[in-house]
């Protein structure tokens, strides 16, 4: 169990149903120590271990508030799984010619696997948004800047069920509307205060759904704004939704020149108090960045910040030139792992086991 969440808060949560406890908690303590904590699995085993013990054992008055916090978190494991499932099967089809076409089934498979976990990410992002919209409504209620925290984590939410469902087959059914609710609600929070991500949040939905928002207005130039907040303040939140939404547009241009931007500011470290939200956008455009990477080189990204060309196919040679096995053929021949005198040395050639 991770430091920041107390076993006598959840003796009682689980015990007594202390649901207003558990949101004080939550708001107060969890939240800034969980924040200072850039490690992602660890928050997110933190979101899978508490949310279904929460919600069970207080059915009729749920600790809502707690709920925006574990169900987001426990998106972010589910969407971890999907992108290296989804990185596993374009590493296989990079690498279709010299893998062979046996290895088209791995590829699907690990595409199907992806959609799976997408889905499951999207069920937890979703409720996580529902809970967010419970507690604080749609009409900007009066925040405390700690409420302020979980108002936000619960809309980035709410874009990442409707980003995940599509990534997913659309499983679990978020309404595509759900995206512009997140930019209206957005309007309640100040930009500048919090790193551009509201900012970024309306430009996310406008760029997504063409002439949703207001007609002077070019998403891609208030993503510019919003991302300058976000890199000079060290949460980059926002630099992740422009290099995400941008490639889900076809927008290849502004996805290198964002993660070339992301690069150089993520080498500038992050605010200290927020280190697991700047991490998390980190993953965001990483995984981005593996794709392009893939796409080209067939393996993922070596430098971030820096994106293959053309002319980089095959990627730098790790060896330098020298051929690290001494001229001999590492797969061919006698199995080395192979006991002495064991029947496989003296399996007749075209038996299984063979090495042809």
């Amino acid at each position: 169990m991770p430091s920041y969440a107390s076993p006598a808060v959840l003796a009682c949560t689980l015990l007594m149903g202390c649901s207003a406890s558990l949101n004080r908690f939550t708001v107060k303590k969890v939240i800034p120590a969980m924040m200072q904590d850039a490690d992602l699995d660890m928050a997110c085993h933190f979101g899978n271990t508490i949310t279904s013990g929460v919600g069970a054992s207080l059915p009729r008055k749920p600790a809502k508030k707690a709920l925006i916090l574990s169900s987001g978190a426990a998106g972010i494991c589910a969407e971890m799984e999907a992108r290296e499932a989804k990185l596993a099967g374009q590493i296989i089809l990079a690498n279709h010619a010299s893998l062979g076409s046996a290895m088209a089934a791995e590829a699907t498979d690990a595409r199907i696997r992806a959609q799976r976990l997408y889905a499951r990410a999207a069920s937890r992002y979703y409720r996580a948004w529902l809970n967010a919209v419970d507690v604080y409504g749609t009409e900007c209620p009066r925040m405390s800047e700690d409420e302020q925290a979980l108002f936000l984590f619960g809309l980035v939410a709410g874009d990442l069920a409707v980003i995940t469902d599509a990534a997913g087959g659309t499983a679990v059914g978020v309404p595509q509307s759900t995206i512009l609710d997140v930019a209206r609600a957005a309007e309640c929070l100040d930009s500048d205060a919090w790193w551009g991500v509201p900012d970024a949040l309306k430009a996310s939905a406008w760029a997504t759904v063409p002439g949703s928002g207001p007609e002077d207005v070019d998403p891609w130039a208030l993503f510019e704004t919003a991302t300058a907040r976000g890199d000079a303040d060290g949460v980059r939140i926002a630099r992740s939704l422009q290099v995400f939404t941008a490639a889900n547009a076809g927008r290849t241009d502004i996805v290198e020149a964002g993660l070339a931007a992301h690069g150089a500011a993520q080498s500038e470290g992050g605010d200290p108090a927020w280190l697991l939200l700047d991490t998390y956008a980190f993953s965001v455009s990483l995984f981005e960045s593996d794709q392009l990477w893939i796409a080209t080189n067939g393996h993922r990204t070596m430098t971030f910040g820096t994106t293959p060309g053309a002319s980089s196919v095959g990627g730098e040679d790790p060896f330098g030139g020298s051929d690290p096995f001494g001229g001999s053929d590492p797969f061919g021949g006698d199995d080395p792992f192979a006991e002495p005198n064991s029947p496989q040395d003296e399996a007749p050639e075209g038996a299984p086991g063979d090495h042809q």
